[in-house]
């Protein structure tokens, strides 16, 4: 792929992404007739406490290979990544999860805890191995997929989104140095702005070295409008694939929700906040041993009761529309190549005019977002607002305060798949459910035992194929 320039200006490709302590991020090219041949790329990986200091306080965290952040893939479209993750730490079980990778053919890969595989315990060492997939870094993108391109002065980017913007760098001031300001968005901040400053490295000689004016401030972090803005302007770039057809098999409507469980703060969705069993669910699914790994006797609800009120707390709401929330790790059942619409409806916290932003992850898909509203989502009369037509594809999304989003995807990839707020003390109070998708499929895969026996699938008669390298696309 070429690289991208104008004349009379630099162009520099920035990719912006947050991640989670223990975590890697995979580039991958887009394959073109002079890519080289698919290779096998081999990693290994200790993950151990190390001294550090991100923030400028050295404390005991989580690095890999002595270091913090973990270090870099770099492969391209089709080559086939072999990661050997040995865990040294002393009191905790680990997984990783290669954001945006979906891991077609390897759910065991995924990274998920009690989901798509056993956590490695201290001592232990597991192999993860996946083709490499989807990312594309080009003039505009997000999560990994074209964008139409537009100018702003600043960005949102909410926990597990990744942006890659182009920055021209083509002032003529008197200083070759300017400021890069970062700002928290969504809750009131407890640390000041993050300072980097951008050097003209060709400048002329006499420049500065220093900004000449003072930081730029950040939008403030309330202000919702602000990150509406930029959000609505995100649109699919020309050629990207459209929308499944408009006939949608089965749709769900998740109402996300703070309340009190035992004593406790959780967050749930239609009242059921996620509890994970010792058995991953792919595990107990290959062994056909759900019934006892979980409950598998209904599946998790797919509406809430309109009349609940959303701008209210749960203890305000009205008799009728009380639902005391409850702890479940039931799952959604998804048929193998199913249209699903899935409506995200946020409400108020347990504090009064409370309603937080919340970033949803889709593990093992790329989604349409097809539209974000204010207030109820009414399907009779807010469907007509979706955009089918240059919707952007995504694996990460914003649920805006007292509004809704709708997205939409293709269940075409057989696995269990977590869906949850990327907050990460959300996620870990209950906020995501579980899409068992394609069971049907599940045992055509290679997956290898050590990835999912543990729980009661320690004690499962079946035997499961010796592992292989998964087939190339």
């Amino acid at each position: 792929m070429g690289k991208p320039y104008v004349s009379l200006a630099v162009q520099l490709l920035i990719c912006c992404a947050l991640m989670v302590p223990v975590s890697a991020q995979s580039v991958a090219a887009a394959p073109s007739p002079s890519s080289p041949a698919p290779a096998t790329r081999n990693f290994t990986w200790d993950v151990e406490y190390i001294m550090w200091a991100p923030d400028c306080h050295q404390s005991v965290m989580i690095g890999i290979n002595g270091e913090f952040p973990g270090p870099t893939i770099s492969a391209n479209a089709g080559d086939l990544i072999r990661v050997e993750v040995t865990n040294s730490l002393h009191t905790e079980g680990v997984v990783i999860h290669w954001h945006g990778i979906r891991q077609i053919g390897t759910p065991w890969a995924d990274g998920t805890a009690s989901i798509s595989q056993c956590p490695i315990n201290s001592g232990e060492r597991f192999t993860y191995e996946f083709i490499a997939d989807k990312h594309k870094l080009t003039v505009v993108e997000a999560d990994g997929n074209f964008v139409a391109p537009f100018d702003v002065d600043d960005i949102d980017i909410y926990s597990g989104e990744t942006y890659s913007v182009l920055l021209t760098t083509d002032q003529r001031a008197s200083s070759s140095s300017y400021w890069i300001s970062v700002g928290v968005r969504g809750r009131r901040p407890k640390t000041p702005p993050a300072l980097a400053i951008l050097n003209y490295t060709n400048s002329k000689p006499g420049r500065s070295s220093w900004p000449a004016s003072v930081p730029p401030a950040t939008p403030a972090w309330d202000n919702v409008t602000r990150s509406k803005e930029f959000t609505y302007r995100i649109k699919a770039r020309d050629g990207t694939p459209t929308p499944a057809a408009a006939a949608v098999d089965r749709r769900i409507t998740m109402l996300n929700t703070q309340d009190w469980v035992q004593g406790h703060v959780k967050w749930a969705i239609n009242h059921v906040t996620l509890s994970l069993p010792a058995t991953p669910y792919l595990g107990a699914y290959f062994y056909g041993i759900e019934d006892i790994a979980f409950d598998s006797s209904g599946e998790s609800p797919d509406g809430y009761d309109r009349r609940y009120d959303i701008k209210k707390p749960p203890g305000a709401q009205a008799p009728a529309a009380r639902v005391p929330t409850t702890a479940s790790d039931r799952v959604f059942r998804i048929a193998h190549g199913a249209v699903v619409d899935v409506v995200l409806q946020n409400a108020n916290a347990l504090e009064e005019d409370v309603s937080e932003s919340h970033p949803w992850h889709l593990h093992g898909h790329d989604f349409w977002v097809l539209g974000y509203g204010d207030g109820v989502y009414d399907h009779a009369r807010d469907s007509r607002k979706l955009d089918t037509a240059t919707p952007p594809l995504r694996n990460t999304v914003v649920l805006f305060p007292h509004g809704w989003t709708v997205l939409r995807f293709v269940a075409d990839n057989p696995g269990v798949w977590a869906f949850h707020c990327h907050i990460e003390p959300h996620l870990h109070l209950g906020m995501g459910v579980i899409f068992a998708e394609g069971m049907e499929k599940l045992r055509e895969l290679n997956v290898p035992r050590e990835a999912i026996t543990c729980g009661e699938a320690k004690t499962a008669s079946l035997s499961l194929a010796p592992a292989v390298a998964p087939s190339r696309p």
